[in-house]
């Protein structure tokens, strides 16, 4: 006898809360989003980006200021780089606000 409680339930394969298909569709959206701006109002977008570490991050930004690490980390006033590496940060990184100023801090 066939119940309602021997059935998979079809949400537990749910993708971010959002998503419902194969892998190969859920990688095709995820390919998808990695070309579009990061839109901080929708919290499952965070869930489905990929997700860069902060370390990652601050040497991308070095490389394209043509800054050393410690450079980019100091405190300052007027630091621009500083600043775009800590907004880049929150965006790909998905980490949240202390622990991006836990490791500029350190610098």
């Amino acid at each position: 006898m066939e119940g309602m409680g021997e059935r998979n339930n079809p949400l537990d394969d749910v993708v971010a809360g959002v998503l419902l298909g194969s892998e190969m569709f859920v990688a095709q959206i995820r390919r998808m989003l990695q070309r579009r701006k990061p839109d901080e109002e929708i919290p499952q977008l965070k869930k489905l980006r990929e997700i860069i570490p902060i370390e990652k991050v601050i040497k991308g930004c070095c490389k394209y200021y043509g800054k050393k690490e410690e450079e980019l980390l100091r405190k300052g006033k007027g630091k621009r780089e500083r600043q775009a590496a800590i907004y880049v940060s929150k965006i790909m990184s998905n980490a949240k606000n202390t622990e991006i100023g836990r490791y500029f801090a350190q610098g």
